[in-house]
């Protein structure tokens, strides 16, 4: 955040500052001085999930500066991240849970998602899901 605050980035300061205030309040929820890593990625996939979704309201509503704002500010936090897993690597653990627990979507997502946790969205994995069921 220094190295920021001295460049003159003002977007990139303003983001860090709005992730560290996010750590900081759940850090406080979990009585806790500092998360790990367990704790602090969920934080930062919602962040990165509201970043995504205002994308597309403001889309919608043809605002391209708060697009280009929000897109900007999304790609700092992907920058915190892991890197997110590919189609084809979701759908080779979805054949293989398929091959272990049977076509039942409750065990299937169950195992999928804590697979992936942090590196693909629920909705995605679901939807893989059903396209294999």
């Amino acid at each position: 955040m220094k190295e920021a605050m001295k460049a003159g980035d003002r977007l990139r300061t303003d983001a860090l500052r709005f992730m560290r205030s996010a750590l900081h309040n759940r850090a406080i929820e979990f009585k806790k001085k500092i998360l790990d890593d367990a704790q602090a990625l969920p934080v930062l996939m919602t962040l990165a999930k509201q970043r995504g979704e205002s994308i597309e309201m403001f889309k919608k509503s043809n605002r391209q500066d708060l697009v280009d704002k929000e897109t900007k500010e999304l790609a700092i936090l992907k920058g915190y991240l892991p890197a997110a897993a590919s189609s084809e690597e979701i759908i080779k653990a979805i054949d293989a849970a398929v091959a272990e627990l049977g076509p039942n979507m409750g065990p299937i997502m169950k195992k999928v998602t804590a697979a992936f946790a942090g590196r693909a969205d629920g909705k995605t994995i679901s939807n893989l899901v059903k396209d294999r069921l």
